[in-house]
């Protein structure tokens, strides 16, 4: 699965729950009814001896592609997110566990009376991901017994392709989702293929060199992967939904969660405050990963076969490589690139960056950010106040947009996040390497002095102007204010009369 070390904290508490686990009595489903019939199962995917699909079948059709002028567009696009399969997360999670693959299709899909391959797939998609990985799918019956599977429950009379022999492996450690996810779809009687590639995982760094220019992904003559990207291999899975082909990646789509104070903290996510309290583990499905559109994960994931993209024409591994690093929250959130578009932003040593948001989501997102000098850390240490960047919303432009000041040479990873207000956390959406020049002939540490402390982490009216009903006269004023007499006069409408303190905070030049 995709699990992300958290802190000490949540290991030892994780380990107290097991040291201190009672082993439960094994409790079975209802077995299958003789009447129920397993589909018939679609034969896997022959493949080369590189592990690619020859032939799919049925083919990749035109239905099954974007176009691939959709992946680079810079117009915001409403996301719509997929539900869980309710019934088939209690399964998961429930005590009650099923003795063979049929009975578990018979609980899962059989019973439900499924007009579509779409809820189909749901079921089994939430079903794999809502599963705790250390439990096994199936409970285990006596020597004596016999399943409702009409077999005995010896794997040695199982295919091993079937979920019969993957599923255990699984919490083994011997299979993995991908494996899982086909094997279940194809006993199913849905095709589904695996897809091997590249994605930019937890070892990937932005601006990081995939390929030298004109260097294929594959030696001509070994057929091995080029050194720099051989640790970002991965796998995810493509399946004909309905007479479509669809992506989806388990792996990605499981994910370890630390429950803490009431907030849940997973990848990517950064709480609003810290706490001390005990944490517990639990589980979620994220289901972006779930019939994801192919234009938003090629910025992430790169098939071997171009013909997995399913994007027309397809995306080159140049103009992969040179992407920002773009998480599911960008696309969730609505937001879309306008000023830069590649990964990589040079600058002398001050940055104006922009992202556009959907005009019905100004003043419900909230943005910070994280800027880290490669050798240093984050600039900002000790102190959670904005001070070498800010940013601002602009309702006339519909976007968001950031201002830095670098105070040194070097190369920065500036992280942005993101937050619905009345959200506890903040998730991250994107990810740039910013690399700060100087001027030329300068050789020095550059003079770019911080801002302001501020409060919150941007400038400009905050959530608790929105929440008060407060906007500057004129309205969309922008933040930073010239006063070049020494006096300064903001102006604000409420929707009723309120009264509120003002403070002055001088920045590090005239302290």
């Amino acid at each position: 699965g995709k699990f992300w070390k958290l802190d000490d904290q949540i290991n030892a508490q994780s380990a107290n729950q097991q040291q201190s686990a009672v082993p439960e009595k094994v409790v079975f489903l209802d077995p299958a009814p003789s009447s129920c019939t397993l589909p018939v199962t679609v034969p896997a995917c022959k493949k080369a001896k590189d592990g690619t699909c020859i032939q799919p079948d049925p083919e990749v059709n035109a239905q099954s592609k974007r176009p691939g002028n959709e992946v680079v567009s810079n117009a915001p696009r409403v996301h719509t997110e997929q539900p869980v399969d309710p019934e088939a997360r209690r399964l998961a999670q429930g005590r009650a566990r099923p003795a063979c693959w049929k009975d578990l299709y018979w609980h899962l899909i059989g019973s439900r009376r499924f007009k579509t391959d779409e809820e189909k797939v749901r079921a089994i998609f939430t079903w794999l991901c809502s599963a705790p990985p250390d439990m096994n799918p199936f409970a285990s019956l006596g020597a004596e017994e016999i399943d409702a599977c009409g077999k005995s429950k010896s794997k040695g009379k199982c295919p091993i392709d079937s979920p019969d022999v993957v599923l255990p492996k699984l919490v083994e450690g011997k299979a993995n989702y991908v494996q899982a996810f086909e094997s279940m779809l194809r006993y199913s009687g849905i095709p589904c293929v695996t897809i091997r590639g590249i994605a930019k995982s937890m070892d990937y760094k932005v601006g990081q060199l995939l390929v030298q220019k004109d260097e294929p992904l594959f030696h001509p003559e070994t057929g091995a992967l080029a050194s720099q990207i051989s640790s970002l291999q991965h796998s995810w899975n493509a399946a004909y939904v309905d007479g479509t082909w669809r992506l989806y990646d388990c792996t990605w789509a499981a994910q370890r969660l630390a429950m803490a104070a009431g907030a849940a903290v997973r990848d990517g996510q950064v709480p609003l405050g810290k706490s001390s309290q005990a944490v517990t583990l639990q589980y979620e499905t994220d289901m972006f990963y779930y019939q994801v559109d192919p234009t938003k994960l090629i910025y992430t994931h790169y098939p071997f076969e171009d013909i997995w993209q399913l994007i027309d024409p397809p995306i080159s591994i140049v103009s992969f490589a040179t992407w920002p690093l773009l998480k599911p929250a960008f696309f969730q959130y609505g937001l879309s690139l306008f000023s830069y578009q590649e990964g990589t932003v040079a600058v002398e040593n001050q940055l104006v960056l922009k992202l556009k948001i959907l005009p019905e989501n100004i003043g419900k997102l909230l943005f910070t950010y994280q800027l880290n000098l490669e050798g240093f850390g984050n600039i900002d240490v000790g102190s959670s106040k904005t001070r070498f960047g800010m940013h601002e919303i602009t309702p006339e432009e519909s976007c968001v947009v950031f201002r830095f000041r670098l105070p040194k040479k070097g190369d920065y990873n500036l992280i942005i996040y993101a937050r619905h207000t009345g959200e506890q956390l903040f998730s991250d959406v994107c990810e740039y390497r910013v690399t700060a020049k100087g001027k030329e002939g300068d050789d020095s540490t550059l003079a770019a002095l911080p801002f302001p402390p501020t409060a919150q982490a941007n400038y400009g009216p905050t959530e608790k102007a929105v929440e008060y009903g407060l906007e500057t006269l004129p309205r969309g004023m922008h933040p930073l204010v010239k006063s070049p007499k020494g006096t300064v006069e903001i102006r604000f409408i409420a929707a009723e009369v309120v009264s509120f303190p003002v403070y002055f905070y001088l920045s590090d030049r005239f302290r």
